[in-house]
């Protein structure tokens, strides 16, 4: 799963990446969704035509927008979950996408340069960091994941794990709100 396919997702590295990985693993397959916030109707087409050039109709499932109620069913059907963006694009971010993953049970593969996603990778030891602006770097995470499915397997326990013990919305959101009636007592309920 790479999820929404645009420039500043890093889509078109990604997609470089797939024209290296896919020679070396049969039958891969990756899901994008089509991004249509503010997107010219022409971007679908643009993305087409790469994906065509890059000879990846096989194994790029490009979808149209779904609701986000719908997204745990994608997740189910795949094995890994990709968060691709640049250097200068959610620097130091946590993206909802690292926690849908997480939730489903998929190891990660994200930029080993993002201040705020690469610690949780490495600590919950849930998923492989590349450089999301070199292609061959995402290829070989990939191969890696690809040709170690046991390890794929456990990455993704770990990654489940991780979410309910730690990474969900009680164990996020409680503390912070403790923290804001500490500052604001007198405004507290009762």
């Amino acid at each position: 799963m790479h999820g929404k396919s645009s420039a500043s997702n890093g889509t078109a590295t990604v997609l470089r990446a797939l024209a290296l990985a896919a020679p070396r693993v049969p039958g891969l397959r990756v899901v994008m969704f089509q991004w249509v916030d503010r997107t010219p109707v022409s971007a679908r087409a643009k993305l087409e035509a790469e994906v065509s050039r890059l000879g990846l109709s096989d194994v790029v499932d490009l979808r149209a927008p779904i609701q986000m109620a719908q997204v745990p069913e994608v997740l189910q059907s795949c094995d890994l979950g990709m968060i691709g963006h640049g250097r200068l694009l959610g620097a130091g971010t946590q993206p909802n996408r690292l926690y849908e993953y997480m939730a489903s049970g998929l190891p990660v593969l994200a930029p080993v340069y993002d201040e705020g996603i690469a610690p949780v990778i490495r600590g919950e030891e849930c998923g492989l960091l590349a450089d999301f602006e070199d292609p061959a770097s995402i290829a070989d995470a990939i191969v890696r994941l690809r040709n170690n499915p046991e390890m794929c397997r456990e990455m993704g326990r770990r990654a489940r794990e991780a979410f309910l013990a730690r990474h969900n919305w009680e164990g996020e959101v409680a503390p912070l709100l403790e923290t804001i009636r500490n500052w604001f007592p007198d405004r507290s309920p009762a």
